[in-house]
C-alpha cells in the first residue's frame, strides 16, 4: 500500500519528477577513432517535493518553533528507510528512497519564518529517488 506524500510532507507541498537517468558506458580503443557504448540500463528517476513545513501555536514563537521542529525531526526519519511507494494527486511513484531534505533560506537568509497567525514555518525541498 503506497504512503500519500502529504501524510508526511503536509498539504502545502509541490511535486514533480524528472526523466529517468539511463547509465551508459563508453569505451575507446588505441588506434580506433571514435567511442563505443554500452548500454547499463535505468537507474530510476529524481523525485522532488517542495514546500512549507508549518507549526502553529498562538501562544509564543518558541513554542511554534518547536512544534515545527518537531515536525521537522519526524520528517527526516524518512531518510533512513527502505524504499517504499508514495502517491500525490492520484500519481504513484514506486520504489522510492529519499536522498536529502533542505531547508531553504528566505531572500533574508532566514531559515524559520513567523506571521502574525502564530505560525513558524521553513520552506523545504527533498529530494528521493525511484529506483524502478
Amino acid at each position: 500500500m503506497a504512503t500519500e506524500l502529504t501524510t508526511i510532507f503536509g498539504n502545502e507541498i509541490r511535486v514533480g519528477n524528472d526523466f529517468r537517468i539511463i547509465q551508459r558506458q563508453y569505451n575507446g580503443f588505441a588506434g580506433a577513432h571514435g567511442l563505443t557504448t554500452k548500454h547499463m540500463g535505468s537507474r530510476g528517476s529524481v523525485i522532488v517535493v517542495s514546500g512549507i513545513l508549518r507549526g502553529t501555536a498562538e501562544s509564543s514563537y518558541d513554542t511554534a518553533r518547536n512544534k515545527c521542529l518537531e515536525i521537522i525531526t519526524a520528517t527526516e526519519q524518512y531518510l533512513a528507510a527502505g524504499d517504499t511507494d508514495y502517491t500525490f494527486k492520484g500519481t504513484t511513484y514506486e520504489k522510492v528512497v529519499w536522498d536529502k531534505m533542505n531547508i531553504i533560506p528566505d531572500s533574508k537568509n532566514t531559515y524559520f519564518q513567523w506571521n502574525s497567525k502564530g505560525e513558524c514555518f521553513v520552506n523545504f525541498i527533498a529530494t528521493g529517488r525511484c529506483l524502478v
